[in-house]
């Protein structure tokens, strides 16, 4: 589960870490006496977890705190202290009893505490716990809560819903045998309890608590044979080793001043966490927990005003040339190489890498897939140079934005990953990048196309991904926008008809005719006439989709989906863009395929006269016949049947009957989804993007009858039913109804070990069909899934897939009934065997993200012999 290059998966939760257990007063003594003679105390805030949560609080992390104080001055003093962090104070129970507090004489070495137990073991379990420990990321407890009850209950009750919803759960195994009963075995509880958790990080001292004098090697294994997953070991002067069960890897200690060890490895645990959860790679995070630790020895007290989670790393670079003094920073913007090995001539340093070219005196670069380079100013004094601490040309959200639309223009890879990366690092809105790209793609090349759409879907589903995901995401989908756009020449909009008085309606009907006979030109003009009369978003989409739904499954779906994607993008995006979005979809109507001149629709079943008098009757006047009910179930198989005929009347009849069409929409959707469920891998391969098509074109009529009521574009659903229909051989046979895997361990990690390998189709939905039959949190399989995607060269359809899977399986979450279970089941199933069909790939993309993601980081992507 934890790889040591890799980074920790999360989803998106509203809390980072949640801390359940100890929040006390640590009475510290204000001299060094390791001999217990001081007379003059400090009071401090004090308990590890709350610790943990103050201090990650100011690593830019959002904890929330759980524990139980007196209602006395000890404790609404600590509760003050958190609620100045702005840190909730909901979930602190105040209870009859005194607030804890720990006598701690200040120590240079381990410290020796006197334990006064009261209010920290009450912490009772509540339905406010379990809301929380559903919506964070972490869940952080020690010893403490575990040594008494009711708060081991609590704490045993917390890590039932964990195990529920995937939850990361670390561990502090501080056990001392004076915060226990007399006479109970907490021994033997702590270790029942290793197994149960994921990391655990004991000091030297602790483990010798738990299992007598040993070698530190010996410890990792005592840990490891217990069940925990990762295994942090610290030594205190000696640093550290950590294992995860496979590889053993040792850190120095990183401490240069020791004024105080209080907290230590409380400021250990919470650089820690906020390292994985903002997407650091293990090992780095392992590094810069030690590092926060580190700095907090130098200071008194457990919490500490902490520098911000950064890696600073390369240097400055300083030479002589032409007679004066410069000094640029040390690595290549480009990919890391230190410039102090490059040449310098004629006022250009050159890296000899990939041979970018900066000047000198300004840092600026010749090559534009390389960026300009920190140029630092410099002073002579008398034989001593001076060289500023902080970079003339310091980059800001601006100049990336600058950076991104010259990487979009440049189609540069390398340069829209660091634009990318440097806007979400500088938290500039996602839909502020996105707009770029769009205002980009709809300037360029023939219209909207694959790019746009996939830019706009990654878009979508930004919120079940975590940090890194989310970066790849848009890098992904602005890297296909520059590809579809590059060598094509940039779009110039013909302008409205001159104040013309025609109304709304009218022109919806000269659109109508101009699509009729492709005239793409007219159809454009008319369009920008509705904008600038100040049409509705909502007129327009019906103008534009009528026009798309008078002919039959236009060019295999995609015209509707891509309309479909252009409207989302102008929903999220907002009006200013309603011309170059909109007028970018004209000129996919002027060569799309009409499906109703097709032989597969005419033959051996004439598809297009049944639809034609379907359409008639929905035109007329309702009757008063008896409507059919629908039964969602028999309307699903009914569509997945060989019947294609019953399948347009039964539709008939349930519009015409008040049926919802959005309603309808959505199953349709879902029979589609079941196709690729039941899709056997005896088929050819290219089959795939048959059953896809149908799938995300059924998505992008549900998504667009969510929004609209306008009765002609019912036709859609016909389209999409018929498509279903028409790949109704590609389940035969059926593949088999996916069983769960046995002997797996369900952690998102082993699902991407499967989709490492070719073709692990039917393997995956296995290990999808059993981590939902143990209850697993099913947001962490989308999050997973959307990982899958985003690590592969994916192709325009895959992205597809994953959008619409996300987005439907959202739609049926709102329901808790039987058959949405099983309608949820079959998107994570759908989605889950297309991934696994289309992977593994070179995974270049990725990589160019991964470098651009360590440069920002400050790793050295070159090291010297």
């Amino acid at each position: 589960m934890f790889e040591f290059e890799a980074s920790i998966l999360f989803s998106d939760k509203k809390y980072d870490i949640l801390t359940v257990g100890e929040l006390l007063i640590d009475m510290m003594t204000t001299e060094y006496d390791d001999s217990d003679q001081c007379d003059t105390y400090r009071r401090l805030f004090g308990g590890s977890p709350s610790n943990i949560a103050l201090n990650a609080k100011k690593l830019g992390l959002r904890p929330l705190v759980a524990s139980s104080v007196g209602d006395d001055g000890f404790g609404r003093f600590l509760v003050e202290q958190l609620q100045q962090a702005d840190i909730a104070t909901d979930l602190i129970q105040r209870v009859d009893d005194s607030t804890s507090m720990v006598v701690v004489t200040k120590s240079v070495a381990t410290p020796i505490p006197i334990f006064y137990r009261g209010a920290d073991c009450q912490l009772a379990y509540t339905t406010g716990l379990t809301d929380a420990v559903v919506n964070s990321k972490i869940v952080h407890f020690s010893c403490w809560p575990i040594s008494r009850v009711p708060s081991r209950y609590t704490i045993e009750s917390v890590m039932d819903t964990v195990r529920k919803h995937g939850t990361l759960i670390g561990f502090d195994p501080n056990y001392h045998p004076m915060i226990w009963q007399k006479g109970e075995n907490g021994i033997d509880y702590v270790k029942s309890i290793i197994g149960k958790v994921d990391i655990v990080k004991p000091s030297e001292d602790d483990a010798e608590r738990l299992f007598g004098k040993a070698s530190p090697e010996r410890y990792l294994e005592h840990f490891l044979e217990l069940g925990a997953k990762l295994v942090i070991l610290t030594l205190g002067k000696d640093g550290a080793i950590v294992s995860n069960g496979k590889e053993t890897i040792a850190f120095d200690s990183l401490a240069t001043q020791v004024v105080d060890t209080t907290g230590a490895g409380d400021a250990f645990w919470s650089g820690f966490y906020a390292a994985i959860v903002k997407g650091y790679p293990l090992k780095q995070a392992l590094s810069l927990g030690f590092a926060v630790s580190a700095y907090k020895l130098k200071y008194t007290g457990a919490i500490v005003d902490l520098p911000h989670l950064e890696v600073i790393k390369g240097g400055i670079a300083v030479f002589y040339h032409e007679d004066e003094v410069r000094a640029i920073d040390n690595r290549c913007p480009h990919l890391g190489f230190p410039l102090h090995l490059g040449s310098v001539c004629n006022g250009m340093v050159t890296c000899h890498w990939h041979h970018a070219r900066f000047d000198i005196c300004s840092g600026g670069t010749l090559d534009p897939w390389a960026d300009d380079v920190p140029a630092y100013d410099v002073k002579v004094e008398s034989e001593a140079v001076w060289v500023s601490s902080r970079p003339r040309n310091i980059g800001n959200a601006e100049k990336l934005k600058h950076r991104l639309r010259e990487g979009l223009e440049q189609n540069i890879g390398i340069v829209i990953a660091k634009a990318v990366i440097g806007l979400v690092e500088s938290g500039v809105p996602v839909d502020e990048i996105v707009r770029i790209g769009v205002t980009f793609g709809t300037s360029q090349g023939n219209g909207w196309g694959a790019g746009l759409t996939i830019l706009t879907a990654m878009r979508n589903v930004l919120p079940k991904l975590d940090v890194s995901g989310r970066i790849l995401a848009l890098y992904h989908g602005l890297v296909q926008v520059a590809r579809a756009s590059s060598g094509r020449a940039p779009r110039h909009l013909l302008g409205a008809l001159p104040s013309s008085p025609a109304s709304t309606e009218r022109l919806m009907e000269w659109y109508r005719n101009c699509v009729e006979v492709r005239d793409t030109q007219g159809a454009e003009k008319v369009l920008l006439t509705a904008i600038a009369k100040r049409a509705t978003s909502e007129q327009l989409a019906d103008m534009m989709l009528i026009s798309v739904t008078d002919h039959f499954y236009l060019d295999g779906g995609h015209t509707f989906d891509f309309h479909n994607k252009a409207f989302e993008a102008l929903e999220d995006l907002g009006d200013s863009l309603t011309e170059p979005i909109l007028a970018s979809l004209v000129p996919l109507l002027g060569s799309p395929t009409r499906s109703e001149e097709l032989h597969h629709w005419q033959a051996p079943v004439d598809l297009v006269t049944p639809l034609r008098q379907a359409f008639e009757k929905l035109q007329q006047p309702p009757t008063s016949e008896q409507s059919d009910q629908l039964d969602e179930q028999a309307f699903v198989e009914q569509l997945l049947s060989d019947k294609a005929i019953e399948t347009v009347d039964q539709l008939t009849r349930l519009l015409l009957g008040g049926a919802a069409p959005e309603r309808l929409a959505q199953l349709i959707c879902l029979a589609a989804a079941e196709r690729i469920v039941r899709f056997h891998t005896q088929n050819e391969f290219g089959d795939w993007i048959a059953v896809l098509h149908t799938f995300t074109y059924a998505h992008a009529v549900h998504e667009r009858l969510r929004r609209s009521k306008e009765p002609l574009l019912g036709r859609a659903l016909y389209y999409g039913a018929m498509s279903i229909y028409h790949d109704r051989f590609l389940n035969v046979p059926r593949a088999p109804k996916p069983k769960p895997a046995s002997g797996r361990s369900y952690a998102p990690e082993e699902l991407l070990e499967l989709m490492d390998r070719r073709q692990q189709v039917d393997e995956a939905a296995s290990w999808v069909a059993g981590y939902l039959s143990e209850q697993r949190d099913p947001q962490v399989l989308l999050s997973t899934l959307g990982l899958s995607l985003l690590r592969e060269d994916a192709e325009f359809h895959t992205f597809q897939l994953y959008e619409a899977a996300v987005t439907e399986y959202d739609h049926w979450d709102t329901r808790s009934d039987v058959f949405a279970k099983q309608a949820k089941e079959t998107c994570l199933l759908a989605c889950a065997r297309y991934l696994a069909a289309h992977a593994p790939s070179a995974r270049e993309l990725p990589h160019t993200a991964k470098i651009a993601w360590r440069l920002y980081r400050g790793e050295r992507l070159f090291e010297e012999e």
